[in-house]
């Protein structure tokens, strides 16, 4: 079951949650939460989109990153600089994963749909 916080819209800015250890390996990481003494593995997809949650970036942005460092076919803008919705499919992975992220305390939902980005840390590690 997705989160009650899930993110869906294309504006919202979803940062990493303030007290959390990585350590990465290779593409990968392994996160520790010492409030709640739980490990989570990231694979590498999971670990590119929760480093990019830094509370100034928003979904929309996270989804072209993917789509861009994946190369599967990002819109990007079109020849007059208007923006175009990422490819469905990315959106779609990047929204679960997001919510995903949520649901098991990695991302801090107080910075959902804000530019606000004090909450958050500034170095995933």
């Amino acid at each position: 079951m997705l989160s009650q916080c899930a993110i869906t819209r294309l504006n919202d800015v979803p940062c990493r949650r303030d007290g959390l250890r990585c350590r990465p390996l290779d593409d990968e990481a392994v996160l520790y939460d010492p409030a709640h003494h739980t490990l989570h593995y990231l694979n590498q997809t999971a670990y590119f989109i929760w480093a990019r949650c830094d509370g100034r970036r928003r979904v929309q942005d996270i989804a072209d990153a993917v789509a861009a460092a994946y190369e599967t076919g990002c819109e990007g803008q079109d020849s007059g600089g208007q923006e175009r919705a990422p490819d469905p499919r990315v959106l779609g992975d990047v929204r679960r994963t997001l919510a995903e992220l949520a649901d098991n305390g990695l991302i801090d939902s107080g910075c959902l749909d804000t530019h606000d980005a004090t909450c958050c840390n500034s170095d995933p590690s």
